[in-house]
């Protein structure tokens, strides 16, 4: 995958959720599964990382977790992810995104556990509330309303807007194809709207839905947590 077409994949991140996804960096050669939430406003509840203070970081203080967009082609500088690092000692974290052998720093806040939950505020004081499900974090905010139907492929359509910035649709038929169409709106820029429209294959395995895109081999899931669409979560990775 280029750099250009993750650029847009981030841009649908984006509009799925309003702020990019909190992610992980792990050095791209082992990635889970997981994605990205909406944007609330929050008051900041410290200062970030520097770069100077992420260097002296012992690696047993920090806890990743990822979301792979793109396996790639088998090269490990071909795939894309977004990545999140939690600095427990200082309650501070750090996003990136990584696209072949491209990293770019994405948000930078505080954060703090609760019992089920974390939640995340970057430095302009956006709030990101991600659930804790297993090895996963799940973003609450880019949960869609209705409920997904425990069958391995099905009939219905989810809608998620954001006033003023965009709107997400995905329809699933029983014949086990998709569609996802997602309108980011111009806010008056050009006067005209962005349309992207992905199709291709997908099945329910348990808590995910597993998507082939046409033309393409498989990408990343979306996620079932409570019963809920999902298009941002993360999975824990494993302390090497």
């Amino acid at each position: 995958m280029n750099i250009g077409m993750t650029v847009v994949l981030a841009g649908f991140a984006i509009a799925l959720a309003g702020s990019v996804t909190v992610a992980v960096y792990s050095e791209m050669k082992q990635r889970g599964v997981v994605g990205r939430p909406a944007a609330t406003e929050a008051p900041a509840t410290g200062s970030a990382v520097s770069a100077e203070e992420e260097e002296e970081m012992d690696e047993a203080d920090i806890i990743r977790y990822s979301c792979v967009i793109s396996e790639g082609n088998g090269d490990e500088n071909s795939g894309s992810a977004f990545y999140m690092e939690f600095y427990y000692k200082k309650g501070t974290y750090k996003e990136f995104l990584v696209a072949g052998d491209s990293k770019s720093e994405l948000h930078r806040g505080t954060y703090k556990e609760g019992k089920e939950s974390i939640e995340a505020v970057d430095k302009d004081g956006k709030k990101n509330t991600l659930f804790r499900d297993g090895d996963y974090l799940v973003s609450e905010n880019a949960m869609f309303d209705d409920e997904v139907p425990d069958k391995k492929t099905f009939d219905k359509t989810f809608v998620n807007e954001v006033q003023d910035k965009s709107r997400v649709e995905i329809e699933f038929k029983k014949d086990g194809t998709y569609s996802q169409r997602i309108t980011r709106y111009s806010a008056g820029l050009t006067g005209d709207d962005t349309n992207d429209i992905t199709t291709g294959t997908y099945e329910r395995k348990g808590n995910m839905i597993m998507r082939k895109q046409d033309g393409r081999e498989e990408v990343m899931p979306y996620y079932i947590y409570q019963g809920k669409l999902c298009t941002g979560y993360y999975k824990k990775e494993e302390k090497k």
